[in-house]
């Protein structure tokens, strides 16, 4: 029996022995994996590093890239951009005015909106000719100021001066008087006349869901032509209406 104890307690140190060393085999495989850990964080990191300094190399190189194509964006915005002030701006309908019975066109504004530049053309019937003629009117619009009634809704020019010049598109009117007429017999051309008015307009703001329009005016004006303003000068016994035209229509408002 006390063989048997001794053997059995020598088993059991020994196995302890065996369990301590291979508990400091555990300590050092753990201790050996935290050291490659932190070696394999100094990796990730150095790669992270390394990394960040690349993706800013390469941001930098985007960068100057960008900027040699940012100059030739500057450039085809610019060019882009002076195309695009030829697309009109409005378009236009008009009522008399000494330029045509019905005048339609269209319109550019620039100058914060304080000024416009239209062409028209006009149509004004046979009557007691044998045709119908045709007009065209180079056009040129100021507008100082304008009152927000409500805002969104409906805005006020109070003033809207004008200049234009208007050419009747027929042959048998001329520019300058016929060799068969003396010289200065007629003092004017009677196809070109110049003109001046002056007018009001109403802008009525417009839902962008249910039209392409931006806003919608109406305006009306008071205006005389040359020829008629020197006749007024010249002959006392003329009254406004004798030299005086109203006109008025609608304006439609893209952008």
């Amino acid at each position: 029996m006390l063989y048997r104890f001794t053997i059995k307690s020598k088993e059991i140190i020994t196995g302890l022995f065996i369990f301590l060393l291979s508990f400091q085999n555990v300590n050092a495989i753990n201790i050996k994996s935290n050291e490659i850990n932190e070696e394999v964080k100094d990796i990730i990191s150095d790669t992270i590093f390394y990394n960040d300094i690349m993706y800013i190399k390469s941001q930098e190189q985007h960068c100057q890239t960008d900027k040699h194509l940012s100059r030739h964006d500057k450039i085809a915005t610019k060019y882009v951009s002076t195309w695009n002030k030829l697309i009109p701006s409005y378009q236009k309908i008009q009522m008399y005015g000494s330029i045509g019975l019905v005048s339609v066109g269209t319109g550019w504004h620039y100058c914060n909106k304080k000024l416009e530049s239209e062409v028209l053309l006009g149509f004004i019937p046979k009557y007691d000719d044998t045709k119908c003629k045709f007009t065209l009117t180079l056009r040129e619009n100021y507008i100082p100021f304008n009152i927000t009634i409500k805002e969104n809704v409906l805005t006020f020019d109070p003033l809207i001066a004008s200049f234009y010049v208007n050419s009747l598109l027929d042959n048998r009117f001329w520019k300058r008087e016929p060799d068969k007429y003396p010289d200065n017999y007629y003092k004017f051309s009677t196809r070109i006349r110049t003109h001046i008015s002056l007018g009001q307009r109403f802008n009525f703001d417009l839902d962008g869901e249910r039209t392409i329009h931006k806003s919608l005016s109406v305006f009306y004006e008071i205006g005389t032509c040359d020829l008629y303003f020197i006749s007024a000068a010249t002959n006392k016994y003329l009254r406004p209406k004798d030299y005086l035209g109203l006109s008025f229509g609608l304006k439609l408002q893209m952008f």
